[in-house]
């Protein structure tokens, strides 16, 4: 197999991570909401949405915070309630095997509501005693969000079931009657930066990948990939898809385009009734059954080439032979020379960038596929295609097919 990286520029939405960030901490203030401190009541409720923001790999988090506190004093309640914005500051950290750890901390605060007495002693401010609550509960509410982070972010399952999925050969029917297969072996994320209205970051799968003539076995392929952080920020994908593909395959693809078609030259022609395909050495080598001016059998040779300018494929050195009782003769000059011969070489090119359209749909769907019933969407587009060098073996043919291109993620 060949080494694939693909990168994806992800952004993601801040009103979605605010969203998750509140449905979080709302089942937090739900069990430690309510709790004496130094003896006094204290209430927490959230009041309006969170803020967030995030860089390399700490998240920065803006919470306003409704704190109502009570106690009896002189057989009297004292109440008093304010609200109060608290900063908090998660570092975040996966390890290889993605267990994530995270380490949350208030590093500011600041009332935008003075906490006032509500009853008991009038209107006066308190807000020396609410700093006191706040540095005195604020660890047990730190340690209350990272225990509820780690409980919830544990994605291995997710993780593996991906992988799995992705591994799942992929049936292609317009380019090729075969299956790409993609095993993921590390997945990496680069630090976090902010936008004004989303976070952005650079997923990278680095993959082995094969495009298989036959459906192949997924057994092979288990296990979770590893985690990294990764300092690389290119958007640039480039998949590396090993080719096989049988003499019988190549057969079927030639045989839909050539049989029934008839070549002119001076007066004569001959037109193919059947042709079958096998190797010669390092060449490809096509027996091609003919009527008309010439009846009989054409031996064909030539090496399979791509153009990459062109973005086609291609037979050079190309020799025309007549076979008669298993005996290769030279053709007659009107074949092997003139007009045919070169109708015959331009039949056998076989452009790739008719099939680009093709490969990004295949792609796209995919990776719907792979991401339906989730807030994830991709969108890839191909830039440039290659093939690396081929290699002709008894039974098929192998070569690399290398595809560069640009998929970009957004999670909203």
């Amino acid at each position: 197999m060949r080494y694939s990286e693909i990168n994806i520029p992800v952004s993601i939405s801040k009103a979605l991570l605010s969203k998750s960030l509140d449905t979080t901490l709302d089942s937090i203030l739900f069990d430690y909401g309510n709790q004496k401190v130094e003896g006094i009541d204290l209430e927490i409720m959230r009041r309006g949405n969170s803020l967030i923001e995030m860089n390399t790999k700490d998240i920065l988090s803006t919470i306003p915070l409704k704190l109502e506190v009570s106690k009896n004093l002189l057989m009297t309640e004292v109440r008093a309630e304010g609200v109060v914005e608290l900063v908090f500051s998660t570092n975040v950290d996966i390890d290889p095997y993605w267990n994530i750890v995270t380490k949350t901390e208030i590093v500011d605060h600041e009332w935008i509501e003075p906490m006032r007495m509500k009853s008991g002693f009038g209107g006066i401010s308190i807000e020396s005693i609410a700093n006191k609550i706040i540095d005195n509960s604020k660890d047990k509410l730190c340690k209350q969000i990272d225990e509820t982070l780690n409980k919830q972010l544990k994605f291995q399952e997710q993780i593996n079931d991906f992988a799995n999925q992705i591994r799942q050969p992929i049936k292609i029917h317009e380019l090729y009657d075969g299956f790409i297969q993609i095993s993921p072996d590390t997945i990496q994320l680069a630090d976090f930066k902010n936008t004004y209205d989303a976070v952005s970051s650079v997923l990278s799968i680095n993959v082995n990948s094969k495009l298989h003539a036959y459906k192949p076995d997924v057994e092979s392929f288990r296990g979770l990939p590893r985690f990294e952080w990764t300092q690389s920020e290119s958007n640039k994908s480039k998949l590396a898809l090993p080719i096989e593909i049988t003499y019988k395959q190549l057969e079927s693809l030639v045989k839909s385009y050539l049989v029934g078609q008839i070549f002119e030259s001076d007066g004569r022609s001959i037109t193919i009734k059947d042709m079958s395909l096998t190797r010669d050495g390092q060449y490809i080598a096509a027996i091609v059954d003919v009527i008309g001016s010439f009846d009989g059998q054409l031996y064909l040779t030539g090496r399979p080439n791509y153009n990459k300018q062109k973005k086609e494929l291609y037979a050079s050195d190309v020799e025309i032979n007549v076979k008669t009782k298993n005996i290769i003769q030279k053709a007659a000059a009107w074949i092997a020379k003139g007009v045919i011969k070169n109708r015959l070489e331009q039949e056998m090119v076989f452009s790739l960038d008719d099939q680009v359209t093709t490969l990004e749909g295949l792609i796209n769907d995919t990776f719907a596929n792979l991401t339906k019933e989730t807030p994830l969407t991709f969108r890839s587009n191909i830039e440039a295609i290659d093939i690396d060098q081929f290699l002709l073996l008894d039974d098929y043919i192998q070569a690399t097919l290398l595809i560069d291109g640009v998929i970009d993620g957004v999670i909203e």
